[in-house]
């Protein structure tokens, strides 16, 4: 079972796998970019582990880059203690539909950004893009970034579906990365 830990600034979701789900700290104004319940949700029942910013409604905005550092030295501190080989990072934007962003250098990654498409193309209009990613310390082909940005009609009218696709592509990821689940019930049963 996940644990969830509560912080002044976010939340962290202590669960299983090597699939780190983020909610970034949002740095642009305008945008309703309130995925936390839906980061949080997909976590639990993925049991995946989870960083996730809490919106601030009244932030003062010196405070912005000193959040978002706090927030990737969270990050980096997942990817070395728990092992983290992919994060995927959920975002909102104003047009409709989903857009998967990856770097570049990610080429080498393109199964696991196929993976991730493939869980929400049936159900969602789909764009698979390149872009700059936060990548900490490590080499970014060792710990893919994939940024996946919700539309409005996404994150309100279609919000439990795509709780359920990402909680997919984190169980998907995790098989493909070399994780696997054991049942815990059967774990104390003698022979």
């Amino acid at each position: 079972m996940p644990l969830k830990i509560t912080r002044q600034s976010h939340s962290e979701v202590v669960g299983r796998g090597l699939v780190l789900l983020t909610s970034t700290p949002a740095a642009s104004k305008g945008l309703d970019q309130n995925v936390e319940g839906i980061v949080e949700q997909a976590a639990l029942l993925s049991k995946a582990h989870a960083l996730i910013e809490r919106t601030k409604r009244n932030s003062d905005p010196s405070g912005v880059p000193s959040a978002l550092e706090e927030f990737q030295a969270g990050i980096q501190r997942f990817i070395d203690d728990f092992k983290i080989r992919c994060v995927l990072e959920i975002l909102g934007r104003d047009e409709p539909g989903i857009e998967i962003r990856t770097t570049q250098s990610e080429s080498n990654h393109t199964d696991l950004v196929n993976i991730v498409r493939d869980c929400f193309a049936n159900d969602f209009d789909v764009v698979v893009s390149a872009a700059k990613a936060y990548t900490g310390d490590n080499d970014p082909a060792k710990v893919p970034i994939m940024s996946i940005s919700l539309g409005s009609d996404e994150r309100r009218l279609r919000r439990d579906m795509v709780v359920l696709r990402i909680a997919d592509a984190v169980n998907l990821l995790n098989g493909k990365l070399g994780y696997l689940q054991t049942d815990e019930r059967a774990s104390d049963v003698l022979d």
